[in-house]
């Protein structure tokens, strides 16, 4: 991921103006799918942006490949994926492919446990994981089975995870390694993160990957060891540090895995908007006046209510910029 330089500012009242300006525009529906890390974000914005008579936005979570998926096989307007495509991958797409960052956030570690205030280090994370810790007496809880809960399809949350914890940990690099799909060792396994949280919020004494939206209720966040040997929880303000250190790292794998600042949080994603730069036809304008929205400042600043971080300034207004590449 690649930080850029300022270009403009615009608001989502400038874009809703747009939008009252072009009846015919306002009732135009989209459709789109990919990541379900952001989709609570995005069910908050698309419905804003709906009943102020933008654009009407059918998205559907699934997971980050059949997002890129569908788009490719023209069954969408748009993707949401929480990994880009490779640079030399997007550059084979005829009708070429724009890839737009639009909101960040905490990889959270959600647990199922009564009486238990768990703190995790990032070497114990890694053993829950690979089977090497299996009871919660080991991590100072009441004894009981760990009952670990997977994703079962290619995700970038489990990117993310895996990413970093690949990055800590040999061992886990070497028996289970990163991807947005991998061989879990131990467990089982739901899809999507929907399904992730409901199999933690119904099975008592289990633990799963999930994002911070799905931490409510029965379902409490880990407090993970970072870098700086400082446990933090995972909420917009760790996730904002953790991205301003990425960023001050230049950007480095090791930096984007264990992000080095003292109040960072460790495990952090990045979600990416994906669209046509060309044949959009009459839909080009509905899709570019959605992604504005959703970069905007009033769309950007509701992201901590959610527990996920906005875009720091300089990638947010360079994302705006990439935006007008989307044509007809």
């Amino acid at each position: 991921m690649a930080f850029m330089t300022k270009s403009f500012v615009i608001g989502s009242l400038a874009v809703l103006g747009a939008a009252s300006a072009a009846p015919a525009l306002a009732q135009q529906q989209l459709t789109a799918t990919g990541a379900s890390f952001p989709a609570p974000m995005f069910q908050q914005w698309f419905e804003e942006l709906k009943q102020n008579d933008g654009p009407v936005v059918d998205y559907t979570a699934v997971n980050s490949v059949d997002g890129i998926r569908q788009l490719i096989d023209l069954e969408v307007d748009f993707g949401a994926t929480d990994r880009p495509i490779a640079p030399t991958t997007a550059d084979k797409v005829k009708r070429g492919l724009i890839q737009i960052p639009v909101v960040g956030g905490a990889v959270a570690v959600g647990y199922n446990k009564k009486d238990c205030d768990l703190k995790l280090t990032q070497t114990q994370l890694t053993k829950v994981f690979l089977g090497e810790i299996s009871d919660w007496k080991q991590l100072g809880c009441n004894e009981g089975p760990i009952k670990v809960i997977t994703r079962s399809d290619a995700s970038g949350t489990t990117l993310a995870f895996t990413k970093s914890l690949s990055s800590w940990d040999k061992s886990f690099n070497d028996k289970i390694g990163s991807g947005m799909l991998v061989s879990w060792p131990i467990g089982t396994s739901a899809e999507s993160t929907e399904g992730v949280t409901d199999s933690l919020r119904t099975t008592k004494g289990s633990l799963g990957y999930v994002n911070v939206p799905a931490i409510k209720g029965v379902i409490k966040a880990a407090a993970i060891e970072n870098k700086s040997g400082n446990f933090m929880q995972p909420n917009s303000a760790t996730g904002i540090a953790a991205i301003e250190s990425i960023k001050e790292a230049g950007l480095t794998p090791e930096s984007i895995n264990n992000p080095p600042g003292r109040d960072a949080y460790p495990i952090v994603a990045m979600s990416w908007l994906q669209a046509f730069e060309t044949g959009n036809g009459e839909e080009a304008e509905a899709i570019r006046k959605t992604f504005k929205f959703m970069l905007s400042d009033p769309a950007q600043s509701q992201a901590d209510n959610l527990g996920y971080v906005p875009l720091p300034e300089k990638l947010q207004q360079a994302a705006l910029a990439d935006v007008e590449n989307i044509k007809k």
